[in-house]
């Protein structure tokens, strides 16, 4: 799967824009992705995604997209995607992990963390007599890598 970055000022940017134009821009940005297109937009493809293909003039005279012959080249915001070659890369090393048995156990990511949560909140709506909780380990690094969730520690109170 892949995703479609904006900054957090992607609407400000949109302000002077037609409704439509900035409708086929995002359209353009998540099918480029999509597709691993790195920003080329084939234009006689446009009429498979596009809802207002015609807005492209509009965004090629506002500088968001250049026309190049054939395609489109998306210009705004195409600094914040991927590249074809990294998320092919990425996916990639995904299926090794995968067919390495991924996380230990086998459990997806999420439901480790479900559970986790799950048992936290437990622990903290449990009577008075419980006597440990559950806390994120902010001194220790993840053990479970790169993943963007912090690891929970039971600790005596």
């Amino acid at each position: 799967m892949t995703w479609t970055k904006l900054s957090d000022d992607f609407s400000d940017d949109c302000w002077e824009l037609s409704d439509a134009a900035v409708r086929l821009h995002m359209e353009g940005l998540v099918w480029s992705n999509r597709k691993l297109l790195d920003c080329r937009l084939v234009k006689d493809e446009m009429v498979r995604w596009a809802k207002r293909p015609g807005a492209a003039e509009e965004l090629v005279a506002a500088g968001w997209w250049r026309d190049d012959d054939t395609v489109y080249l998306i210009v705004h915001h195409a600094i914040y995607q991927r590249a074809r070659e990294a998320v092919l890369k990425q996916q990639d090393a995904n299926q090794k992990n995968g067919q390495k048995g991924g996380l230990a156990g086998g459990a997806p990511a999420c439901h480790i963390v479900a559970a986790a949560l799950a048992h936290w909140k437990a622990a903290q709506t449990s009577p008075p007599q419980a006597r440990h909780t559950l806390v994120p380990m902010v001194d220790k690094p993840d053990r479970g890598g790169d993943d963007g969730f912090l690891d929970l520690m039971r600790v005596p109170f």
